[in-house]
C-alpha cells in the first residue's frame, strides 16, 4: 500500500484515480472505494466538481488518530518545556497549579470535570 502523500501549499495532493463520485459511494462501495484502498491511503469523494469528504481505511484512520494524539502530547510537552526555560531565565517566582486555578476563578471540581484532568490529593 502506498503510504506517502505529497503536500503542496499545505494541502495533500491526490490523483484522479483517488476521486470518486458521491453517488458511487452509495451505489458501488466495493468497486468504487474498497479496491482503491489497496493502492491509496485515502479516497476523495466529490459531489459534482467539489471535493466534499475523504474516506480512509480504518487502519489508516487508526494510524492518523495515533499520530494526532502523539502530536497533542508533544505540543503539551513543548509548551511545558518552553515555560520552564522562560521561568529559569527570569527572576519571577513560579506559580503553583492551585494558585493559578484560584487566580482564574476555577474550582477544583470544575477543573477535575474536564476529560483529561485527574487531580490527586497531596
Amino acid at each position: 500500500m502506498k503510504r506517502t502523500v505529497a503536500v503542496h501549499g499545505g494541502k495533500p495532493s491526490f490523483t484522479k484515480d483517488q476521486i470518486v463520485s458521491s453517488s458511487d459511494v452509495q451505489r458501488r462501495w466495493r468497486t468504487a472505494i474498497e479496491n482503491k484502498f489497496r493502492t491509496y491511503p485515502f479516497v476523495v469523494v466529490f459531489s459534482g466538481t467539489q471535493p466534499q469528504s475523504v474516506v480512509l481505511s480504518y487502519d489508516e484512520f487508526e494510524a492518523l488518530w495515533e499520530q494526532a494524539a502523539r502530536a497533542d502530547e508533544l505540543e503539551v510537552k513543548a509548551e511545558t518545556l518552553s515555560r520552564l526555560l522562560a521561568h529559569a531565565s527570569s527572576s519571577s517566582a513560579a506559580i503553583t497549579l492551585p494558585e493559578m486555578v484560584a487566580e482564574m476563578g476555577i474550582s477544583p471540581a470544575e477543573l477535575e470535570a474536564e476529560p483529561d484532568v485527574d487531580l490527586e490529593d497531596e
